[in-house]
């Protein structure tokens, strides 16, 4: 098997692990398999993907966040080159989907050890760019832009740039800015907050398993009026197995949303984290096999590949 690999030097695990440690052990326990190995950030690493995927290599390894992943399945669907996600980000919510559940040492180590399966990932498609895991509007994409600023202020001055931001946004945060219609024929629903899962949006939350494997795409919409509110939806959905029954979330099953922002050319919104914005109106789609990817296995399995 000739094996490609990409490391983001950036991603929250790959920092945390060293990204020197991590190319080391993929040539120590690789070897011969591995081929070309790039380390980088932003740019330089989707410009090696795409020279790297040119090579025609029987499988591409990356570590990196799930933002990386997506921009590499972009490529890897016309390409039809098999993916292996090590679990380089910081939530792993797509590694984990596949089996890696270790470290990125033990994760190499099934690769190693030949411990993989083929399968087909479903995706979803917001204006034809592909997410494995979630796209969000409304306050959240907000939320998740604070999340990343807030990483990279001093320690000493987060309390006060965190009330700015409140104050900033205040009571705009919760105004009902996006408004969907569901498989084309429910009536537009307008809401503060959505998140559109591929699959049991179960998956999402720390720990927990999808009582079901959803064939589509599970819309929820979080109805929060203030911070108050807001605090008691969030805490409920991420530690509450029971976060459907909560007042204000309403939960739908669909394989197509219209996503529309009165007004606005353009709509916030995040992929798989990811914060960046697409004109409206936008068409997420639920798309069945669309990416060849290999699951990472127990080593109870033992060699697969």
């Amino acid at each position: 098997m000739r094996i490609a690999a990409l490391i983001n030097d950036h991603a929250g695990s790959v920092k945390a692990y060293g990204g020197e440690r991590l190319e080391q052990e993929m040539r120590d326990k690789l070897g011969s398999q591995l081929g070309p190995l790039h380390r980088g950030t932003g740019e330089s690493v989707i410009a090696a993907s795409q020279q790297m995927m040119a090579d025609k290599p029987d499988v591409l390894l990356i570590a990196g966040g799930d933002g990386t992943a997506r921009c590499m399945a972009e490529l890897a669907m016309t390409s039809n080159i098999p993916l292996v996600f090590l679990p380089g980000g910081t939530m792993n919510v797509l590694p984990k989907k596949l089996g890696a559940m270790g470290t990125l040492g033990e994760a190499v180590d099934a690769v190693a050890e030949g411990r993989l399966r083929l399968r087909r990932l479903d995706i979803g498609m917001a204006n034809e760019r592909p997410f494995f895991v979630a796209v969000a509007f409304g306050f959240l994409p907000h939320m998740t832009q604070w999340r990343e600023e807030f990483r990279t202020i001093d320690r000493s001055t987060r309390v006060g740039w965190t009330w700015r931001q409140i104050r900033a946004l205040g009571g705009q945060l919760f105004a009902p800015t996006v408004r969907l219609l569901i498989d084309n024929y429910r009536p537009l629903f307008p809401s503060p907050g959505v998140l559109i899962s591929v699959g049991d949006a179960d998956t999402l939350a720390p720990g927990r398993d999808p009582a079901a494997q959803l064939a589509g795409l599970e819309i929820v919409l979080l109805n929060a009026n203030n911070w108050l509110e807001l605090a008691g939806v969030l805490s409920t959905a991420l530690f509450s197995a029971k976060w459907r029954e909560h007042k204000d979330i309403d939960t739908f099953q669909a394989q197509q949303v219209l996503v529309q922002r009165r007004r606005r050319r353009y709509i916030r919104l995040t992929l798989d984290g990811e914060p960046t914005r697409l004109q409206g109106p936008i068409t997420v789609r639920y798309v069945k096999d669309a990416l060849p990817v290999y699951a990472l296995l127990p080593a109870s399995e033992g060699r697969v590949v």
